[in-house]
This record gives structure tokens, sequence and C-alpha cells, in this order.
């Protein structure tokens, strides 16, 4: 399995957060199978799937299934590996712009749930470009993530708990100088340069933030 992937910012048009965390499971699997790179494939299982991100099997072979194929994101596959078994292969779309950085390590995080770690990527691909961080109100990100405002005033709580989601007052110096008011994710499953982002600001808990320089992934 690799270290990271990437992941396209236009996936949160399309799926809900629970959804949007499957997805970059898929992600997660999958290897370059073009030369231009602009297409990557894997043939990843729903129970494999299902093992990776935590997610029941049954939610995902009849909820987030269908909706995939509905959505149209991407190419799906299907060959005959025996008389009673078939195997899909998917083809996912790999932007060269426009996209996030996720790390493995937010699969095996058993201190978030799968619910809130598909917010956490949800609002990452919300973030303001170049930054960690996001100053929609509740209403304009709950519309954004798909869901209702109360749900995600839940998850906005859980995560704020849990010390993802900070405000600036502490940090301002990491916020962009037109967006002080915003607020930052703080999890070092995102990105790229948590090893030496975390050398710099070693004292802040239970997550440290990690900001590196804007790259392509937040054009």
């Amino acid at each position: 399995m690799k270290e990271y992937t990437t992941f396209p910012n236009s996936a949160v048009q399309l799926f809900k957060p629970k959804d949007l965390y499957i997805l970059a499971g898929m992600y997660l699997s999958a290897y370059s199978d073009r030369s231009s790179g602009d297409i990557i494939k894997t043939d990843i299982t729903q129970k494999q799937l299902s093992e990776l991100t935590g997610v029941d099997y049954e939610y995902i072979r009849k909820r987030f299934m269908p909706r995939l194929k509905e959505s149209g994101f991407c190419d799906i596959e299907s060959r005959q590996i025996d008389y009673t078994t078939k195997r899909n292969t998917y083809y996912l779309p790999n932007p060269k712009i426009n996209f996030r950085i996720i790390r493995s390590e937010l699969f095996s995080d058993i201190s978030l749930s799968p619910d809130e770690k598909g917010v956490l990527i949800g609002l990452y691909c919300n973030c303001v470009n170049g930054t960690y961080s996001f100053d929609l109100s509740d209403v304009q990100m709950s519309e954004r993530l798909g869901i209702s405002r109360g749900t995600y005033l839940k998850y906005k709580k859980s995560l704020s708990e849990k010390g993802i989601i900070c405000t600036g007052e502490f940090l301002s110096y990491l916020l962009h100088p037109e967006h002080l008011d915003a607020q930052l994710l703080v999890c070092p499953h995102l990105g790229y340069d948590f090893i030496g982002y975390k050398r710099k600001h070693s004292l802040f808990r239970p997550y440290k933030i990690f900001l590196s320089e804007p790259m392509a992934e937040f054009v």
C-alpha cells in the first residue's frame, strides 16, 4: 500500500463525507496505468475496502458502490474470474492540479470514526488555496459537504474536541493574511511534509500541525 495518495477536490461535489473517505481508500490502493498518468486504477475488492477503511462491508456493497456507479466519477470494468466470481477494476481520474494529499495513517487512526474522517477530507478539499484553513460559514460548509447543518455541527464539534479543528487565535501566523478569521485543520494525516513540520512545531497536542509550502495540490 502507498504511503499517501492524491485525491481530487472535485470528488466533494459528488460524494458525501463517508463516501469520500471510502473513495480515498480506493485511491490509496490505486496505481498508475497509463504513461500520461491521467488515470490510475485499482481492483480492490469490496471486502478489502471494508478492511482498509473500517466501514461495514454491507454499507460499501449496498450503498457506496451503487452511488459510485451512478455518479459517473470513474470507469468500471468487470471481468469473470471463475464461474461464480466477478472482479471489478476501477479507473480513477488522477488530476495534476486541484488535488489534496491524504496519508495512509488516516486509515489506521482508531481515534476517528469513518464519518469523522470523511468530514475531515471534505473540509480539507474546501480549504483556502495554499493553506489548511477554511472560512466558510457553517451553512455554506454543510451545503458543500451535502449534509444538514445539524449533522455538520455535530462532527465539527467532535473534531474540535479532538483538537483537529481549531481557531487561529494562537496560530494566527499560520493563516493567510486575507483569511485571519478562518479555522485550521490540525492533523498529521494530510499533506506532504509532516516530519519536517513536526520538528518545527513540536508543542501542539493532541495533533501536531504540519503545513508544507503551497504545492500543486492547492492550485
